[in-house]
């Protein structure tokens, strides 16, 4: 019984990084950080979540463009 809380738990991480990533689409950086943590605990116990896996591909894909659209801002304020 105590293997199968241990399941659960890494299905329950890989799950909350996959819908932190999905909530961050609207809210931003403020859920997607927390979301890569939870993908990188899931994935420390068990490197078959694939739940887990596409959870972090989002979060990193919106880290990417986050920094990318404030590195544009920045550049299109110098211009001014």
């Amino acid at each position: 019984m105590h293997n199968k809380n241990k399941v659960s738990n890494e299905k329950t991480l890989g799950i909350a990084s996959l819908v932190l990533g999905i909530i961050s689409i609207i809210l931003g950086p403020f859920t997607f950080i927390p979301g890569i943590i939870c993908g990188h605990l899931s994935r420390r116990k068990n490197k078959t979540n694939n739940i887990a896996l596409a959870g972090l591909i989002l979060n990193y894909f919106l880290l990417i463009i986050t920094v990318l659209l404030i590195l544009l801002y920045i550049s299109f304020e110098k211009l001014k």
